[in-house]
């Protein structure tokens, strides 16, 4: 193998009798994996020409020998965003936060499920699940301008992307595995040496240097991983199931949903040192928090309720009812309102900065993620 200058890019070592499990200086050294015997993507289809936006490569797909006619983009007058995922029609649905008037591109792929935004380049990486693919979205246009086959994966969970935007995040529960992806090519960086027990959602911290992740299990546990090295440096048990954590506004503790044991795991930062078990409803999926951090909130799928929980004694003060099904509750920042994703329901509530429904906006079938977009 010819020499490598980049230095995110695995220097593959002596050959093993298994691949997998080579060693890699993941960035600046330390621990870390190549992917399966190097696995690179490619364009599904081997169909794409590539043009460029700002500095960044772009991989434009087409079919039938051309580019598909470009669809009306959606919301074009709106400014601050909301994109939905909708698993159910592989669609995203663009909210106006300030109207909530929604408009819904075309379809876009098949079992969609998660989204990772670059804000400064305007695209979104939308996962898929089934084969390890990946849609690179034009975001303005509301149209696909890639898609990424990461081979010798399948099913990404989890996707995030690193502060600069030179690393994308994933997890592939069914194989047990944590990777980092070229966001350019989508090819398989390096996988974390521990990976624990089907790695399924994860978070990064303010600064990008950890990454967060719950592992299914059994046993159900939660890892904090080294981006920088991809060493695995703390690992706490928790309830079963965890689901969507986060660290408080604070970076002082990361709170862990767990939907097989209707409860709240916080954990002290950074050794993940057990605080307190916290009862909620039932199935908690996703959790965030109050916009001065006092106050975190819990979409609880199966009892469509919020439970609101004091950050100061760990109590929960109350439960708001939300809409059906509640998978995913995101602040946003700009109003201080909490938006939340109902899968059953196909809507968006938006609560009040204080907690209270204030709102509901229809959006497309099967709802599943969501994340924010400012033009």
């Amino acid at each position: 193998m010819p020499a490598v200058s980049d230095p995110y890019i695995p220097r593959v070592s002596e050959s093993t009798d298994n691949p997998r499990r080579r060693r890699v200086p993941a960035r600046t050294g330390g621990a870390g994996r190549t992917s399966r015997a190097g696995a690179r993507a490619r364009i599904a289809d081997g169909c794409a020409r590539p043009f460029v936006a700002g500095a960044f490569l772009v991989l434009a797909a087409c079919s039938g020998g051309g580019v598909s006619d470009p669809l009306p983009a959606p919301l074009p007058g709106a400014r601050r965003l909301a994109i939905v995922v909708n698993r159910g029609d592989g669609t995203l649905e663009y909210v106006d936060r300030r109207t909530f008037d929604a408009g819904r591109t075309g379809p876009l792929g098949v079992d969609l499920h998660e989204i990772a935004v670059d804000r400064s380049r305007g695209i979104a990486y939308v996962g898929s699940h089934g084969p390890g693919r990946l849609l690179i979205v034009d975001l303005d246009t509301g149209e696909s301008a890639a898609e990424l086959q990461i081979e010798g994966f399948r099913q990404p969970q989890a996707l995030l992307l690193s502060p600069g935007g030179d690393r994308l995040f994933a997890t592939f529960p069914n194989q047990h595995e944590i990777g980092v992806l070229d966001p350019v090519t989508g090819a398989v960086l390096g996988l974390v040496d521990d990976p624990g027990v089907r790695p399924d959602l994860a978070v990064l911290s303010a600064d990008g240097g950890t990454l967060w992740v719950s592992n299914i299990g059994p046993p159900s546990t939660v890892r904090a991983v080294n981006t920088e090295t991809l060493a695995v440096e703390a690992v706490a048990e928790v309830g079963r199931s965890p689901e969507g954590l986060r660290p408080t506004p604070d970076g002082s503790r990361l709170l862990v949903p767990c939907a097989g044991s209707d409860e709240v795991v916080v954990l002290a930062l950074p050794g993940l040192e057990e605080l307190a078990r916290i009862e909620v409803g039932q199935f908690p999926r996703s959790i965030d928090f109050s916009a001065d951090g006092s106050l975190a909130y819990v979409a609880n799928r199966i009892s469509d309720t919020l439970s609101e929980i004091d950050l100061t004694n760990l109590t929960v003060r109350r439960e708001l009812p939300t809409g059906d099904g509640p998978e995913t509750i995101r602040l946003d920042p700009a109003t201080g309102r909490l938006l939340v994703v109902n899968t059953d329901g196909g809507t968006l509530s938006i609560h009040a900065p204080d907690g209270p429904l204030e709102s509901t906006a229809a959006v497309g079938p099967r709802p599943d993620a969501i994340a924010f977009w400012d033009r």
